[in-house]
């Protein structure tokens, strides 16, 4: 039993190893910057309201 019926579908295969794309310092900025976002905002998301106030 073949898993691949001819060559094209072999060459499909191989052409998707690589993923042709730009990036930019700017895009990584982006990334970064909500990544360090989340964490202060998952902890406040955590706390009881009424803890928080009376601190």
């Amino acid at each position: 039993m073949q898993i691949f019926r001819n060559r094209r579908e072999i060459g499909i295969i191989h052409a998707l190893v690589e993923i042709p794309a730009n990036i930019f310092p700017h895009d990584v900025t982006i990334i970064i910057c909500t990544l360090a976002a989340l964490v202060p905002a998952f902890i406040a998301a955590r706390t009881e309201p009424a803890v928080a106030l009376r601190d």
